[in-house]
């Protein structure tokens, strides 16, 4: 299992207003609260995941919070994490079905040298304290810049 907050708790740590919550014997994801990380709106779920199961963190199969339970922990209404849901199935980023848990979706992995740069820049923004949405921007505009000869 995987920590938002970084922490080596082995679970997945989401904002919420009932800190200690655990889900983990429903979903096999522990779901912390945890007060700095904003995640209230389905946009921020959706972010709050992506990184997790981009990242590795949140492994290929692994079960996903029911949505009533996730919306319970995170104090918001079931439906903002059905879209969240949704907007993460069409990514192709999970799987659901049904009556059935929502997995986490078969993924590729990204080759070693490009998560060990994209390591490097998280630490290097953190140190110089640059926002996500920053660095973001940075890579969007690069992204469409002739790749530089190394």
């Amino acid at each position: 299992m995987a920590s938002i907050d970084g922490s080596a708790t082995g679970s997945i740590v989401l904002a919420g207003a009932d800190a200690g919550a655990d889900m983990g014997a429903d979903s096999g994801v522990d779901c912390r609260a945890c007060a700095r990380t904003d995640v209230s709106g389905s946009d921020g779920i959706v972010a709050r995941f992506t990184g997790l199961i981009r990242s590795g963190e949140l492994p290929s199969g692994a079960e996903m919070p029911s949505i009533r339970g996730l919306a319970a922990e995170l104090g918001v209404a079931p439906g903002t994490v059905r879209r969240a849901y949704g907007e993460l199935e069409s990514q192709g980023l999970i799987v659901t079905s049904a009556g059935r848990p929502s997995r986490v979706a078969e993924q590729e992995e990204a080759p070693c040298e490009v998560l060990a740069a994209v390591q490097v820049l998280v630490a290097a923004a953190h140190r110089q304290g640059v926002s996500r949405r920053e660095v973001q921007d940075v890579i969007g505009t690069m992204w469409d810049m002739p790749a530089p000869e190394l």
